[in-house]
């Protein structure tokens, strides 16, 4: 952090502010960014919570259910790591752009982080499926829990680039777009009045096997997948928080 300071000060980089500049805001700007950052805090409450559910489910209804999760995650999470620096960054980008009134350019920046998150998510998710067997040998585990392991991962080479469009368009464009509170929303109804619901009936009352539980689940990435392409096409998402504009 020093080191970054040292740099952005030596340079006299666009970002080396005074200290009167960093306190020269307004309350009402002040509320605004408070307001916004609830939203975001929230969102990743409910998320983290949302989380918890579905463990609990799984490790409720059998302990190798909860072995074959954790693999997955674990091969998932090396393939989405990337997309979580990718989506800051790209939420760093497009707020630079709504900021200074440049809304067809964050538009035109979004288009392309979200087309990439597409592209990418769909050819990973052919190399996944192609490579489950391969991917699957490096564990040591029971074959109820690879079996289990291979159907979940059948379903997330499936829906892989849902969950990398996601991730950029929730955690990353909206967010630079300032549309905090739609996220919060819809995310929360994913969530909680899709995934989680579905998982607990599949799980505790009809009793499906494990890839249908998680294929219950992963309905949650398909409500956010189409009810967020049409926020972002609509283009309310653009909101400048600095200065309050009409597109």
């Amino acid at each position: 952090m020093a080191v970054l300071l040292i740099g952005i000060y030596r340079t006299k980089s666009e970002i080396a502010a005074t200290m009167k500049e960093m306190m020269s805001f307004s309350k009402e700007f002040m509320k605004t960014v408070i307001n916004k950052v609830s939203h975001i805090l929230l969102n990743e409450v409910s998320w983290i919570m949302g989380v918890t559910a579905y463990t609990f489910v799984y490790a409720r209804i059998s302990t190798d259910y909860l072995a074959s999760i954790n693999i997955v995650n674990s091969i998932v999470e090396m393939f989405a790591a990337w997309f979580f620096g990718l989506s800051s960054a790209s939420s760093v980008i497009i707020g630079n752009q709504v900021g200074k009134n440049n809304f067809k350019t964050a538009y035109k920046y979004a288009t392309a982080y979200i087309i990439f998150s597409c592209i990418t998510g769909t050819i990973l998710g052919l190399l996944l499926y192609f490579n489950i067997d391969f991917v699957l040998s490096f564990y040591k585990v029971s074959e109820t829990v690879l079996a289990g392991s291979r159907k979940i991962l059948i379903i997330t080479s499936i829906v892989l680039f849902m969950k990398f469009f996601n991730m950029l368009a929730y955690a990353g464009v909206f967010r630079g777009g300032a549309d905090t509170k739609f996220s919060l929303i819809t995310n929360g109804i994913a969530s909680w009045g899709i995934g989680v619901p579905a998982g607990f009936i599949g799980g505790f009352i009809l009793k499906v096997p494990i890839e249908w539980i998680y294929a219950l689940m992963a309905l949650e990435e398909v409500f956010n997948f189409v009810v967020g392409g049409f926020r972002f096409l609509s283009k309310k998402w653009i909101n400048n928080v600095v200065e309050k504009e009409v597109i």
